[in-house]
């Protein structure tokens, strides 16, 4: 027997949209909200599920975001309204903006009259054990709040926390079944640790566009995509890449490849996706030009170095660093976090260190050039036709010892650390790097906006049985593993074995937090 929950955030709010704590604040619905609510109803139209009780919160902006949805879907029953979905209460922290200090403050119970997170878990988990009890086999539509609906989340994901983002109206599943080991209908995945064994239908489509930089088929040293049945590639150029590695058999999925685009770009083109530009144009001046340093990762103190180039300089700095946690990225947090701090006391008024909880879209929306070394933030400002600049050496600490960063692509300025100044200043007087940009969007990129449909057209008549030729890319009629690529079929199997040990099972999981804790003790 399986019960289906979705979860879904109600729309914005204007509470949402200041990026304040609202916690048992009663906001309704803005204009954006409702047409958010709107956009999820269109989704769940979509989705092949019939909903056969809808229950939300009390608050007004959940009961609302129901009405719209429920009207839309044609769901005529009445709905239920359980005091248990209501918002974590943040007491003396309501009404506080949502910063990285206030978030802290918050997991240490600071506020009088908080919620901890171990009673707003134990309140999520008495609502899903009466909803299993009372609905056993139903589909679900559960709409409430952004730290109730993490509370169900968190305990079946360990990457999520309290601090992570869940965006207005966004959808998020959870399966109940009798049996443990069932698997999903539909799994999408990406680069380097891939599991396809759990799904009934597996396809796989690249992270980003600097996935071993199209180096084909030398990138499938780790990435054997004839374990999926489908795979989607973001364009023509690489379709051709794909072609002329198809000779290879690790490189053919089952059912094929298929030209779709690249659906992490839909986003951009996406209407009233943006909702933070608004909080960072008024902590920054108007009439000066931005920089926004975004990094892979953050090393050696750059966030600093960057903070102390531009203090003489007649600009903002916008600070963005990936959302790294305690128990997700524990070394990168610890860093990220010593060197906020001796930023902050440099005490410079036009250097702005972003919540990690900040959609990067917004901050390179906001910009006028981007800083970084490999990350795919560079892509992102690409389509966005915002000047970046690639630190050529920057070393990147993903292995040991670090590496140099790895950009080759030319639509991105390069230079080396000791010459950011001068760079920064020569594309902020005069950027001639627009041209570059258009050429390499146009090679590499298809559908712009339609990804996602194209890729569902895919996954849908692959379902309907139908013939999908429409999109398929051609292959060559070879088909080999040559003896180079045995040894490394070998070791992602070990590679492979140990990652699943880790990520699959509550051992592994125990074990490598002892790792990782001690390991940032030693250092």
């Amino acid at each position: 027997m399986k019960t289906i929950i979705c979860c879904v955030r109600h729309g914005q709010t204007d509470g949402n949209k200041s990026r304040t704590f609202q916690g048992r604040s009663d906001l309704p619905l803005n204009s954006i909200g409702i047409e958010q609510a709107n956009i999820s109803a269109d989704l769940l139209i979509k989705c092949p599920i019939k909903w056969d009780v809808i229950i939300s919160s009390p608050f007004i902006r959940a009961y609302q975001t129901c009405q719209i949805i429920a009207n839309k879907i044609g769901y005529t029953d009445p709905i239920i309204v359980d005091p248990l979905a209501i918002e974590r209460a943040f007491g003396e922290g309501e009404g506080k903006p949502i910063t990285e200090e206030n978030y802290k403050l918050i997991s240490e119970n600071f506020f009088k009259g908080q919620e901890s997170e171990q009673d707003i878990i134990k309140r999520g988990n008495e609502l899903i054990n009466k909803i299993l009890l009372n609905y056993p086999g139903k589909n679900i539509l559960l709409v409430s709040h952004s730290h109730f609906i993490k509370s169900l989340l968190i305990p079946h994901d360990n990457t999520l926390k309290f601090d992570s983002g869940i965006p207005n109206a966004s959808l998020n599943f959870l399966t109940y079944t009798d049996n443990k080991f069932e698997k999903a209908e539909i799994g999408i995945y990406l680069s380097h640790w891939n599991f396809p064994k759990h799904s009934k239908l597996s396809a796989v489509m690249l992270h980003d566009l600097g996935q071993q930089h199209g180096e084909w088929p030398m990138m499938w040293k780790l990435e054997f995509w004839d374990k999926f049945d489908l795979a989607f590639l973001p364009s023509n150029d690489w379709a051709e890449m794909w072609t002329n590695g198809s000779k290879y058999k690790f490189v053919r999925p089952r059912i094929g490849a298929f030209l779709t685009g690249w659906p992490k770009s839909d986003r951009i083109f996406e209407k009233n996706f943006f909702s933070d530009t608004d909080t960072i144009k008024e902590m920054i001046d108007s009439s000066k030009k931005t920089i926004l340093y975004a990094p892979s990762w953050e090393w050696d103190e750059r966030e600093l170095e960057i903070a102390t180039i531009v203090k003489d300089m007649d600009v903002n700095l916008l600070i963005k660093q990936f959302p790294a946690t305690p128990t997700v990225f524990p070394q990168q947090y610890e860093i990220i976090n010593k060197v906020h701090e001796k930023v902050r006391a440099l005490n410079l008024s036009n250097v702005h260190i972003l919540d990690s909880s900040v959609n990067i879209y917004d901050a390179i929306s906001v910009c006028d050039v981007l800083v970084s070394e490999e990350s795919s933030t560079l892509y992102e400002a690409m389509l966005m036709d915002k000047p970046m600049i690639a630190v050529t050496d920057w070393l990147v600490p993903d292995v040991n010892p670090p590496r140099l960063p790895e950009f080759p692509y030319d639509f991105a300025i390069h230079t080396e650390h000791k010459f950011l100044k001068q760079t920064l200043q020569n594309v902020l007087q005069n950027n001639d790097s627009l041209e570059a940009i258009k050429k390499f969007r146009e090679k590499n990129f298809s559908d712009l906006g339609n990804s996602g449909k194209k890729t569902m057209d895919v996954i849908d008549s692959i379902l309907e049985n139908k013939i999908i030729d429409k999109y398929k890319i051609p292959t060559i009629a070879e088909e080999y593993i040559p003896k180079e690529y045995r040894i490394s079929v070998r070791n992602r199997k070990f590679m492979l074995a140990k990652y699943e040990f880790v990520h699959t099972t509550k051992l592994g999981a125990f074990l490598f937090k002892i790792y990782t804790r001690l390991k940032c003790r030693n250092q």
